[in-house]
C-alpha cells in the first residue's frame, strides 16, 4: 500500500484557524510566564521592603534657600569675574553718593533764588549770577560722574553675570549628563530646558544688574542720612518714621507674591515639557489624529498659569501703592514738622 506521499498527494496545509488559534494559545503562555515571573519578583521584594522605599522616598529631605547659596553661585566665577564685580561694587557706591551731593547743589542753588529776590538782601545781580553759574557747573558735573560711574558699574557686572551664568549652566549640563540612565527617563527634556534657561537668567539678573543696583542703593541711602543728619537731625528722624510702615507691608506682600509666582513656574515647565513631547512624536500623534487634544491639554496647562499668574494683580497694585503713600506721607509730614519748628 503506498503512501499519499508516494501518489503524489501532498500533506494538506492545516487551517488557518488552527495557526491563529496555536498564535493565540502561545501568547496567553508566554504572558503567563510573564505575570509569574513578575508574582515572583514582587514575592521576593516583599511588603516590608516596598514599605521601606516608600519611606525613604518620603524621608528624602527637600533642598532649602538660603543665603549661602548666593555666595556658592558666585563661587563659579574666575578671578576676572571678581575683578569686575569689585570694580563694579566701587563704582555702584561712587554712583549712588553723587545723588545726595546733587541734592545738596540744589539746595543752594535754591537758597541762592531766595536770597536773591528777598526785598533788601543785599546780594547784588553780580553775586547772584556768580554764585548760579558755580552751583550749575556743580550739577553739571556731578553728572557726568554719575553717568560715568554708572555706565562703568552695569559693564562691568553685566560681562561678569554672564561669564559666571555661562559657566553655572555649563555645570548644570555636566551634573546632568553624570545621572544615570533611569533617573534621566524620569525627567521630560522640556522641563530641563526650561529649568536652566528660567533659573539662569534669574540668577544672573541676581549676580548683575540686581548687584550693581543694592550697592548703588544702599550708598545712596547711607549718603542721604549723612546729609540729612547735618542739616536737620531732628527732622531727619521726623522723615524716617515712614521707614517701620514700608518694612512691615512689604513683608506681608513679598511672602505671597514669590510664592504665587513659583507656582506659575511649574505650570509652565509642565507646558513645556508637554509641548517637548508633542514635536518628538509628532509623526505618532498625527497618526492617530490626537494634535487637537493635546493641544488642548497643553493650552489648559497654560491657562492654569495664567489664572494663577491673575492672582498676583491685587498683589502688584499693593507693591505699588505703599511706595507712593510713604513718599507722599513723609512729604507732608516735613513740611508739616518743618512749619511748626
Amino acid at each position: 500500500m503506498t503512501s499519499d506521499i508516494e501518489k503524489g498527494n501532498p500533506t494538506p496545509a492545516p487551517a488557518s484557524g488552527t495557526v491563529a488559534a496555536d498564535a493565540v494559545e502561545q501568547s496567553f503562555q508566554v504572558v503567563e510566564v510573564a505575570k509569574g515571573v513578575k508574582d515572583g519578583v514582587a514575592e521576593s521584594v516583599g511588603p516590608d521592603e516596598k514599605n521601606d522605599g516608600k519611606e525613604k522616598e518620603k524621608e528624602k529631605p527637600q533642598p532649602t534657600a538660603n543665603f549661602g547659596n548666593y555666595f556658592r553661585v558666585l563661587g563659579y566665577g574666575t578671578w576676572l569675574d571678581w575683578l569686575l564685580m569689585g570694580s563694579s561694587m566701587l563704582t555702584s557706591i561712587g554712583a549712588g553718593i553723587a545723588m545726595p551731593l546733587m541734592f545738596v547743589v540744589f539746595g543752594q542753588l535754591v537758597g541762592d533764588f531766595t536770597g536773591y529776590f528777598i526785598p533788601n538782601s543785599g546780594v547784588t545781580k553780580h553775586q547772584f549770577q556768580a554764585s548760579i553759574n558755580r552751583n550749575a557747573l556743580y550739577l553739571t558735573y556731578l553728572f557726568i560722574g554719575k553717568f560715568v560711574l554708572s555706565y562703568i558699574s552695569m559693564l562691568c557686572i553685566r560681562i561678569s553675570g554672564l561669564r559666571i551664568s555661562a559657566a553655572l549652566r555649563l555645570a548644570y549640563l555636566r551634573a546632568l549628563f553624570v545621572q544615570p540612565v533611569t533617573t534621566i527617563d524620569t525627567i521630560s527634556p522640556g522641563k530641563v530646558s526650561t529649568r536652566i534657561t528660567t533659573s539662569s537668567n534669574t540668577i544672573q539678573l541676581a549676580i548683575s544688574q540686581h548687584f550693581a543696583m543694592l550697592f548703588q542703593s544702599l550708598a545712596f541711602v547711607i549718603g542721604l542720612y549723612v546729609v540729612a543728619f547735618i542739616k536737620s537731625w531732628l527732622l531727619t528722624l521726623v522723615a524716617s518714621a515712614i521707614l517701620p510702615f514700608i518694612l512691615i507691608v512689604y513683608g506681608i506682600i513679598i511672602p505671597p507674591f514669590i510664592k504665587i509666582h513659583k507656582v506659575t513656574d511649574e505650570y509652565n515647565e509642565q507646558a513645556s515639557g508637554m509641548a517637548y513631547e508633542i514635536f518628538s512624536s509628532i509623526r505618532i500623534i498625527v497618526a492617530f489624529g490626537a494634535e487637537a487634544k493635546l493641544a488642548g491639554q497643553h493650552a489648559a496647562t497654560l491657562d492654569k498659569a495664567a489664572k494663577n499668574e491673575k492672582k498676583n494683580a491685587p498683589l502688584m497694585g499693593f507693591m505699588m501703592s505703599p511706595a507712593f503713600t510713604a513718599m507722599y506721607g513723609v512729604f507732608g509730614l516735613t513740611f508739616w514738622f518743618g512749619i511748626r519748628e
